[in-house]
């Protein structure tokens, strides 16, 4: 079929700035974005848009700015050539296209008609007036077979939507009229509804799914030119928007936010404070600082409540949403926040030693199997905050524990353990926030938002949990799903010179370290080979043997392993790769103990093995994500003390996991040879 005419959608910058701040922008599904054009600015006449391999920030509006998260616009509906519809009826069509975006769900944003508000008509010919205005523009100043174009202003670094007009072509295509309600979908009828309907996703931020800025990497993602933002118009009838339609405008438009209440805490995101600005005649509000994620939080029931479009999240179970739908504001509670775990002890109230403290991080793909590129340039940060004093914020000394020491940044999904050591006398009912950002967290990289500051502000994607004490309701569960990588092992004595002395370990646990994606989901065993990577070892130490534990630790270091080529073991028909731990060379400090480092004890064997699951075999895979491979190892070891000596040999102490990649993932040098160390930690052994 012959397209009869074109739409394009101009971006005008406000800001004569240079190039864009980088931040992060995903390509969701068959919806593009919009992207400043070389130089920081487009001229009239071009576009470009995003996909998940290019970094420059979202257009899109901040609904911090607005009452009840609702954009105005006003319609002029003067259509200056003969024979189109009256200007009540070309209005009432513009009304009808902002009905089908305002029914997206569960996307929290409006579009609505406030020219009532204004004195006059709004201009025909876009400006930068405060006002959002749908017009024809009898100068209209584009090629005749281009029926529209929407203008925007915004920001250069973070890409907020400052205002946006729609300019209409009084003479589509140099002979065609316009119809509010066309008889048939064939002749010379080009839809009001439907022109509108494809420029009002324009006014929210969206792009076409055809075109982009490295069409070699991003392609089409449609195709079929089905979907009402695909850059042709065909169709006078096309009025009802697609699941990609409606997906773009959830993924830009369903905020995720903490939920503490305010006051005391700085949870809410509107102010009701007035800005000054004045928009198409509604008062703009100051935004507040309150946390906010502003892309991609959005479930599906038909996918069994996974994010449709959600890049990284805190959640334990699928990544699963944790905010009600159509969230414009902070809630006063929310027990669906599933992100973080702990283990601790409660004793009349009180926190008694140490809270061991678990942050899960999900990452996923969007349909056609983009992610964000995870790697050293583009991190993931988590923080963590505890109000020790319960004076309603989270900036006295020591009371942003998780986020200021190594280990903050990670670089794929997995589950990331702390101690956590309060004051004394710290109530259980400790209130805490903790937060997943996208290169964006707090002091850490370069901000897209200003605002955001520590605990408050608004980052472009992420998630954050707001808790209300440790267990019950609002409080921080204790560890759910258990931790798979903490083994209780009864009280192991490690013995050192002299008599009596001993230290006894009661839990080990090695946390896992982040996996890259890009190179830790290879799901078939690989060929022998030795693999050096960094990892954790935590453990509980109780001193005098008395049943309570006097100290947590968490050391790390290299650890080297020799595995085999894998092959199909005949007691159970399933394949299996031997395994020898080679080195260990793991260090931190005990307040006991002084500096510790935990190493193989010299000539034994640790000896271990990975083995493919039932449920892998039957998939015809040895390991994936949902189908994890059991391993273990029997490890010898000893304990070098600063203050004690050297251990005895301790073992074999049985160590075993559920691992979910491929070894190697990505491995380190081995110690003592050139090479970088701990770039990219893979999965432990």
């Amino acid at each position: 079929m012959r397209h009869r005419g074109s739409f394009l959608a101009t971006v005008l910058v406000l800001a004569a700035a240079a190039a864009p701040t980088a931040a992060q922008a995903p390509q969701i599904e068959a919806t593009g974005f919009h992207l400043l054009g070389p130089g920081g600015s487009a001229a009239p006449g071009s576009e470009s848009y995003l996909c998940p391999n290019e970094v420059p920030p979202f257009l899109h509006w901040d609904l911090r700015q607005f009452p009840g998260c609702a954009l105005p616009y006003e319609v002029n509906g003067n259509i200056p050539a003969l024979g189109n519809p009256t200007a009540a009826q070309a209005v009432a069509a513009v009304h009808l296209a902002a009905s089908s975006w305002n029914a997206v769900a569960p996307s929290p944003v409006s579009l609505f008609d406030n020219g009532a508000a204004n004195p006059g008509p709004c201009s025909q010919t876009p400006a930068l007036d405060g006002h959002n205005c749908v017009s024809w523009d009898p100068s209209f100043p584009y090629a005749s077979n281009i029926y529209a174009v929407t203008l925007i202003w915004r920001t250069v670094s973070s890409g907020v939507i400052l205002e946006s007009d729609v300019t209409l072509n009084p003479t589509p295509g140099g002979s065609n009229v316009w119809q509010a309600s066309p008889p048939n979908c064939a002749g010379a009828a080009i839809g009001i509804q439907a022109v509108a309907l494809h420029e009002l996703g324009h006014f929210l931020g969206l792009g076409h799914p055809d075109i982009f800025t490295n069409a070699g990497i991003c392609a089409n993602d449609d195709p079929a030119g089905s979907t009402v933002m695909y850059s042709f118009y065909s169709n006078a009838c096309k009025t009802a928007l697609l699941q990609p339609d409606k997906d773009g405008a959830n993924y830009l438009y369903t905020p995720d936010l903490g939920d503490l209440p305010d006051p005391p805490y700085p949870t809410k995101v509107h102010s009701g404070n007035p800005s000054g600005t004045v928009l198409s005649g509604l008062a703009l509000e100051t935004p507040n600082d309150g946390p906010e994620h502003l892309f991609g939080i959005y479930k599906d029931p038909s996918l069994t409540n996974l994010p449709r479009y959600q890049y990284e999240w805190l959640a334990f179970f699928r990544g699963a949403i944790d905010d009600s739908p159509q969230e414009c504001e902070a809630r006063a509670a929310d027990s669906f926040d599933d992100g973080v775990s702990a283990s601790y002890t409660c004793q009349n109230g009180v926190i008694v030693g140490s809270i061991a403290l678990t942050m899960s991080v999900k990452t996923s793909r969007d349909v056609r199997g983009r992610v964000h590129p995870y790697n050293a340039g583009n991190a993931m940060y988590l923080n963590g905050w505890f109000d020790w004093n319960n004076d309603g914020d989270f900036l006295d000394a020591n009371e942003h524990p998780i986020g200021t020491g190594a280990g903050v940044a990670v670089y794929g999904p997995g589950a990331f353990t702390w101690l956590v050591t309060p004051p004394p006398g710290t109530s259980c009912k400790v209130r805490s926030r903790f937060r997943l950002d996208w290169r964006e967290d707090v002091s850490q990289v370069s901000r897209v938002d200003p605002t955001l500051n520590l605990e408050t502000g608004a980052a472009q994607q992420g998630e954050v949990e707001d808790y209300t004490g440790l267990g019950g309701p609002g409080g921080i569960p204790t560890k759910h799903p258990p931790n798979h990588y903490c083994h209780p092992v009864h009280k192991v004595p490690v013995t050192f010179p002299g008599p009596g002395t001993k230290l006894f370990i009661a839990e080990l646990c090695h946390p896992p370290d982040p996996i890259d994606i890009a190179t830790a989901t290879s799901t078939t065993f690989g060929p022998a080979a030795k693999d050096c990577m960094n990892t954790a070892l935590c453990f509980k130490v109780d001193v005098n043997d008395d049943g309570i534990t006097d100290e947590d630790l968490c050391l790390t270091g290299p650890v080297c392993i020799n595995r085999s080529a894998p092959y199909v073991d005949p007691a159970d028909g399933l394949r299996r790769v031997d395994t020898e731990m080679v080195s260990l060379d793991m260090t931190g400090y005990s307040h006991y103990a002084g500096q510790l480092t935990i190493r193989l004890a010299p000539g034994t064997h640790s000896l271990g093995q990975i083995k493919q699951t039932q449920a892998a075999a039957e998939a015809g895979i040895d390991v994936s994500l949902e189908t994890p491979a059991t391993s273990f190892f029997d490890v010898f070891w000893v304990v070098d003390s600063g203050l004690m000596g050297t251990s005895a040999v301790v073992g074999p102490t049985r160590v075993d996991a559920s691992i979910s990649s491929v070894p190697p993932g990505e491995t380190i040098a081995e110690p003592g040879t050139p090479g970088p160390i701990g770039i990219k930690p893979s999965a432990p052994p």
